[in-house]
């Protein structure tokens, strides 16, 4: 597969190829899991029209930080009670599928985070409406 289209989740020891991955999330064996992102309702109704998503996260575009912050399942949570909790009006949780992306997906740490800080999967792309696979009602209930 080509540098372009090239998908960098990591995968379990022996059951493929493990690129840009965490030694963390290699011990946590994540391959090809569905990644998540909290969005505003109002871009993700923009996007559905447009065929693809390109805010990177809150008040950010992909143009602007560069790839799409993504989470796994067991870290959208947080991502939500420290940016999302108090943000006005409706917001949905996007499950995606990292096979249907299309654009690199490197599981690293934050831009600027220091050592030891958790890693999230970050795709650096716009994301496709079609690489969604459920769209979950406002995660805050």
């Amino acid at each position: 597969m080509g540098e372009e289209g090239q998908r960098l989740v990591p995968v379990q020891p022996g059951r493929g190829e493990v690129q840009d991955g965490s030694e963390d999330d290699l011990r946590r064996g994540r391959q090809s899991v569905h990644i998540f992102h909290i969005a505003l309702a109002a871009d993700w109704e923009h996007a559905l029209a447009a065929g693809e998503y390109t805010v990177s996260t809150l008040g950010r575009t992909l143009a602007e930080e560069g790839f799409v912050h993504m989470s796994y399942a067991d870290q959208w949570p947080g991502v939500l009670a420290a940016f999302y909790r108090d943000v006005p009006g409706p917001l949905v949780l996007l499950e995606v599928d990292p096979d249907r992306v299309g654009a690199r997906v490197v599981v690293e740490p934050p831009p600027g985070a220091p050592a030891g800080t958790e890693a999230f999967p970050h795709v650096y792309g716009p994301l496709p409406v079609a690489a969604v696979v459920a769209v979950h009602p406002d995660p805050r209930g």
